[in-house]
């Protein structure tokens, strides 16, 4: 897992250059957020609210004076129901009042910024960020990869690599061969085109979905000597270099 580093501060001018990502307050008596923006174009800028009632934070504060664990289950159905995914900022010692407060409300708890200040980077087991450390001027916390709700989702890609078929050399059918290639229908039900180059059009595969560039292996080879020998009439040759072989 890859780490970020993330500045945040109730002083734009005291944040730091070279983080990964910064934070600033939407309301409250620091509110910042937009010069932290400003300061910083071309960084993710995690917003942050102090108060229940403002929408569209990606993060709501649990510190005393802001947000008690009992604002947070309506604070969430609300915002997941404007199809948001906010996460709660809270301490290592409050943060079981807030999974608390989510389970009586039969709420799905939120993802957690946690604070620790260990004063070494870490992040907390079950966290998706840590504050670990609380200078005079700023604020140091370490982020995972991938932040709920801050993030875009990541997306598995529809091609090669790897063009994954189901276990050793086994897939359920062949499709169908065409003048331009061959498609094959693995047994997770999706289906690769093989040797089929754009503009040609897309025809539907046998799971009802269109199969298009998108799942398209390197090329198509023709089996010799053992593999042939073993009823190998056609071989798959991903991208990323792996061969597949298999019977018609």
């Amino acid at each position: 897992m890859t780490m970020r580093t993330l500045y945040d501060s109730v002083t734009v001018a005291a944040l730091p250059p070279g983080g990964d990502l910064y934070a600033g307050y939407l309301d409250g008596r620091y509110a910042n957020y937009a010069a932290v923006v400003a300061r910083f174009p071309g960084h993710k800028v995690v917003s942050i609210a102090a108060f229940p009632g403002t929408r569209g934070a990606d993060v709501y504060d649990t510190e005393p004076g802001d947000l008690t664990p009992s604002d947070v289950p309506p604070v969430l159905i609300r915002e997941r129901g404007d199809g948001r995914d906010p996460s709660v900022y809270s301490s290592v010692s409050e943060w079981p009042r807030v999974l608390d407060a989510c389970d009586i409300a039969g709420v799905a708890p939120p993802p957690w910024w946690a604070a620790d200040w260990t004063h070494a980077p870490h992040l907390v087991p079950g966290s998706v960020a840590t504050q670990w450390e609380s200078t005079p001027g700023y604020d140091v916390s370490e982020v995972a990869d991938y932040w709920p709700g801050v993030d875009a989702m990541p997306v598995t890609p529809e091609y090669d690599p790897p063009i994954v078929f189901d276990g050793a050399l086994v897939a359920s059918q062949l499709v169908s061969v065409i003048p331009f290639g061959i498609r094959h229908l693995t047994t997770t039900g999706a289906v690769y085109n093989v040797g089929v180059t754009p503009p040609y059009p897309p025809p539907v595969g046998a799971n009802g979905q269109p199969w298009f560039a998108g799942r398209t292996a390197a090329r198509l080879d023709w089996p010799t000597g053992p593999e042939a020998a073993a009823g190998k009439v056609f071989a798959i040759i991903a991208t990323s270099g792996e061969r597949y072989a298999f019977p018609v």
